[in-house]
């Protein structure tokens, strides 16, 4: 039972871990997709 609830707990982590991990390089495209609209605006003068 301790080995199982071990095995439960290891797998729910490497799980919580590969979306997070996944979650971060989205959160990295979204941020520099927004800053490299932020700095094409800023470039036409649009965004002070």
């Amino acid at each position: 039972m301790f080995i199982f609830k071990q095995n439960g707990f290891l797998s729910i982590y490497y799980i919580i871990r590969k979306n997070f991990i996944n979650f971060r390089g989205d959160l990295n495209i979204v941020l520099g997709y927004c800053s490299f609209e932020l700095e094409s605006k800023r470039s036409k003068g649009n965004v002070k």
